[in-house]
């Protein structure tokens, strides 16, 4: 028999038969985990597992491969808080995407797991919300380093980044491949005032060459773009 208890933020809900649901949540010791919830889809307990609910779950099963089963305890709810602004429930159900497309079923990831409960609470959503994207790209195995010049160490006057090795660039150094580099943000390097659309786009590019190319998809989450289209209507 496989059990164990442990924390984790739900980010998935569907109806499995007529009254039970299956639930998936990122938790902190064992990553992404779904398991079946009897009576999970009756209107009682329905509205207690959705994704934005952090909780503590029991999970059951006989062998390591099987579903299994989950009771779970919310232990925190940010549910009205996503519902009432259109921006921060984009960007989390863009993080819920995300973590189903890049992250392996039941590999802990204790670090994006910090970082995605930290943004829930989080005043500036959209630069932690890049943050993470950064985290989960390092998860993955593909670290940028964006705090000094690839060419002349320099931590001052960052204006782009290569699409091949990930590392910043300053304008004097990048020469004539300018028009073959991408945007840099000091959002980067903590400024939450920094260019949000040139970010989005630069990691936009390496989840997209990437970590997409890793698990063998053409294109990120649709909820993603839902991000940049509320973005560009202020």
């Amino acid at each position: 028999m496989i059990n164990w208890s442990d924390t984790g933020l739900i980010i998935d809900f569907r109806r499995h038969g007529e009254t039970s649901a299956i639930v998936e949540i990122f938790s902190k010791e064992h990553g992404r985990h779904a398991g079946i919830v009897r009576g999970g889809a009756s209107r009682k307990n329905a509205p207690n597992l959705q994704p934005g609910h952090i909780v503590t779950a029991e999970f059951s099963a006989r062998l390591e491969e099987h579903l299994g089963t989950m009771k779970i305890e919310t232990q925190e709810s940010h549910i009205a808080s996503l519902l009432s602004n259109p921006m921060r429930l984009a960007i989390f159900q863009s993080i819920c995407s995300l973590i189903k497309f890049g992250m392996t079923e039941r590999d802990p990831h204790p670090k994006l797991y910090e970082a995605s409960l930290a943004w829930l609470s989080s005043q500036h959503p959209i630069a932690a919300y890049i943050e993470w994207e950064l985290i989960l790209l390092s998860e993955a195995g593909f670290h940028l380093e964006l705090d000094k010049c690839a060419v002349t160490g320099a931590k001052e006057n960052l204006e782009y980044i290569s699409p091949k090795t990930g590392r910043a660039v300053t304008s004097d150094a990048a020469g004539k491949w300018v028009d073959q580099l991408l945007p840099y943000s000091t959002i980067f390097v903590g400024d939450p005032e920094g260019s949000r659309s040139d970010a989005l786009k630069t990691t936009g590019y390496f989840l997209t060459h990437w970590l997409a190319n890793m698990v063998g998809k053409h294109e990120l989450p649709k909820a993603r773009a839902r991000i940049i289209e509320l973005l560009s209507r202020r």
